[in-house]
């Protein structure tokens, strides 16, 4: 599969795993508190991956740090599964250490997935490592998204990956390592979809029985 499709591919399981993680992590009344609350401690290693990942950013990029939360809570009318209090800094910093969840988890995920999905044969199924790559897979699908604060800076970020980005084809640098470069993206791209295609389907099973337990009578 090329390129494009691929990041078609990725961009519509990002955005759909988005949408149902924010109905998982809300849920859908009393009835299905206690099963959010499941739901979020299920994710608790994924949590703890990605405050992780902001803390040691923070740590490399000598930006100060505060307390850190691995429970749900809401934070500027958002609901968050966890949290790091970061001092202010520069844009470049601050885009780098509102990323780094996304960084880190997409790298886990392509270590994750090459270590099973290589010689893959059914067989796996039966296997006590399959399943704790299943479970590592589906923790850190769910919780890597980052929150408005983590974003703010991006627009910046942005705004400079293009321009250098721009100066870099002018002065054809690029072309030489292109197609390496390709190749490279294209493997990631697949194992990442992979794990978020794989994610949403549990995701969805899970959204499911949410819903027929919100609709029960007692």
């Amino acid at each position: 599969m090329n390129l494009g499709l691929q990041l078609l591919w990725l961009i519509s399981a990002y955005g759909l795993l988005y949408g149902l993680r924010i109905l998982l992590v809300s849920g859908f009344g009393r009835l299905t508190r206690w099963g959010v609350a499941g739901f979020n401690l299920l994710l608790l290693p994924g949590v703890i991956v990605h405050e992780l990942s902001h803390f040691f950013m923070a740590a490399m990029l000598g930006v100060p740090t505060g307390r850190i939360t691995i429970f749900p809570q809401t934070q500027e009318g958002e609901k968050r599964l966890g949290s790091v209090e970061i001092a202010k800094t520069d844009p470049v910093r601050e885009s780098l250490i509102g990323g780094a969840p996304v960084i880190i988890s997409s790298l886990g995920l392509v270590a994750l997935n090459r270590w099973q999905w290589e010689n893959w044969t059914w067989a796996k199924l039966t296997q006590g490592q399959f399943w704790l790559w299943f479970y590592a897979v589906l923790a850190l699908s769910n919780t890597m998204f980052t929150s408005r604060s983590d974003r703010r800076a991006w627009p910046f970020m942005v705004g400079v990956s293009l321009i250098a980005g721009g100066a870099l084809y002018l002065l054809n640098l690029i072309r030489p390592i292109e197609a390496v470069v390709t190749d490279w993206l294209v493997r990631g791209l697949t194992t990442l979809n992979i794990a978020f295609t794989l994610t949403v389907g549990v995701d969805l099973v899970i959204l499911f029985c949410l819903m027929m337990l919100a609709k029960r009578k007692f």
